[in-house]
Formats: structure tokens, C-alpha cells, sequence
């Protein structure tokens, strides 16, 4: 029997994506955990989030994941399916459209801890294998969140360490996050 291509799901509000998530994708993908990832940026937040406009996070993610190659695929699966994003709906709809791919969800160690509080998050844990990352001091992945990176740009902080250049290219002619 043929191995099943195995791919990571890595979905979140990307508002805006930073090195972090780059750092993310390239330490799965190194380590040989996934043969590829998708990146799925939420429609609308579960919470009521707010966020950018949609499209602009999905072109800032191309734009971030570019340099690893066509190894990262960004999905707007979650606008497609329309309405408030949930990852147990993200994760059934792919299954189902792809039965001949092993899925895991990739989370940064900071959504792994918030991931409790999600919807049907007992049910997402029986239907999907969960590769959490680790962030921090002792981690190859850089301690940025968007929430720091979103302060920094609205301050006029230093952002380089923060946000890929051409993201941050893309967000000052779009005057976002301003």
C-alpha cells in the first residue's frame, strides 16, 4: 500500500503573519514532519476578532511563505466555507476532499494552550494528530506574536525582526495596521 502524503494544516488569523509562523513552516518542513503545509488564514474570527480585511492577510501570507518554495501552499478554504472559522470544520473539510492525505495540525505552543477553549476541541483532538511547536527562549522559533508585531507598527517600533520584508512592504503601501 502506497504511504499517504502527509501534510500539515496550519491555520490562524495571520494579522499580520510574522517570522514566527515563517519559523514555524521552515522547522516542520527541516525536520521532515510534513511533506508540505497548508497555511489557512481564518475568514472571521470565532471570537469576533478584529482583523484585517481577509484578502489582505491571505496575499501577506503568499508574500511571507514565498521563500519556502511550493512545499506551503495558502488556502482560502475558510472564506470559502463562509461564516465563522472553526478548525474542527477546516479539518473534516479536508479529510473528506482528500482521503488519500494524512493531516496533522500544526500550533505554535502559545494556540496549543488556547486550543481547549476552541469549538469542539475534544472532538478535533480524536480526528487529527497535533504537531505543536515550541516557541521561546529555547526554541529554533522566535518569540513574536502578531499582537507585538501589530504594536510595534502602530508605534512606529522596530518591525524588521518582526515581520518578513515583503510583508512589511505590502502593509506600508496598504497604510494597514495604522
Amino acid at each position: 500500500m502506497a504511504t499517504r502524503k502527509r501534510i500539515g494544516i496550519f491555520g490562524g488569523s495571520f494579522n499580520p503573519p510574522h517570522l514566527g509562523h515563517v519559523a514555524i513552516c521552515k522547522t516542520v518542513l527541516r525536520q521532515g514532519m510534513v511533506g508540505e503545509v497548508w497555511v489557512i488564514p481564518c475568514y472571521l474570527h470565532p471570537s469576533d476578532k478584529s482583523l484585517v480585511a481577509f484578502e489582505h492577510r491571505c496575499e501577506m501570507c503568499t508574500l511571507a511563505f514565498a521563500d519556502l518554495g511550493k512545499r506551503v501552499k495558502v488556502l482560502d478554504l475558510e472564506k470559502k466555507l463562509g461564516g465563522k472559522s472553526y478548525t474542527i470544520r477546516t479539518v473534516e473539510t479536508l479529510q473528506k476532499k482528500h482521503p488519500d492525505c494524512e493531516f496533522l495540525l500544526i500550533l505554535g505552543e502559545d494556540a496549543a494552550k488556547e486550543a481547549k477553549t476552541w469549538h469542539r476541541h475534544g472532538d478535533l483532538r480524536k480526528i487529527i494528530s497535533w504537531l505543536v511547536v515550541p516557541r521561546g527562549p529555547h526554541s529554533m522559533v522566535p518569540d513574536v506574536s502578531a499582537s507585538k508585531s501589530r504594536e510595534a507598527l502602530q508605534n512606529g517600533g522596530t518591525t524588521e525582526v518582526l515581520i518578513p520584508e515583503k510583508v512589511l512592504e505590502y502593509l506600508t503601501d496598504h497604510k494597514l495596521y495604522r
